[in-house]
């Protein structure tokens, strides 16, 4: 393996410790929440739901519809989505990260709130 490429591979692992340091609180707890939508078209039998987990353990799952293939009830999980974000920022959790993407079966998004 040359020298950039272990160089790379350092560095990729340096900035991923350095980002789950930004979950600890000065007591050593993390405290984080993971919101996961899994979101599918109306002909594919996929999970419809937002689930919320906390770095306590605790979890919740909040179900969403079907995506239409016009997507007119699109709106309706964004409503859910927004509403969650705002009860996680009125419990002092900011968003720092979200991630996602979809194909033909629906769209999968992840969402990372730490406490401020």
């Amino acid at each position: 393996m040359n020298t950039k490429i272990k160089l790379a591979i350092a560095l990729t692992i340096g900035i991923c410790g350095f980002g789950l340091l930004s979950f600890v609180t000065p007591t050593g707890e993390q405290e984080f929440v993971i919101v996961r939508t899994m979101e599918s078209h109306g002909t594919v039998n996929h999970p419809n739901q937002m689930v919320v987990t906390y770095s306590n353990g605790e979890s919740s799952i909040v179900e969403l519809e079907k995506i239409k293939k016009n997507g007119e009830n699109s709106i309706e999980n964004v409503k859910t989505l927004t509403a969650t974000i705002s009860e996680l920022n009125s419990k002092g959790y900011e968003l720092t990260n979200f991630s996602g993407g979809g194909n033909a079966y629906g769209i999968t998004y992840e969402y990372h709130f730490k406490k401020k």
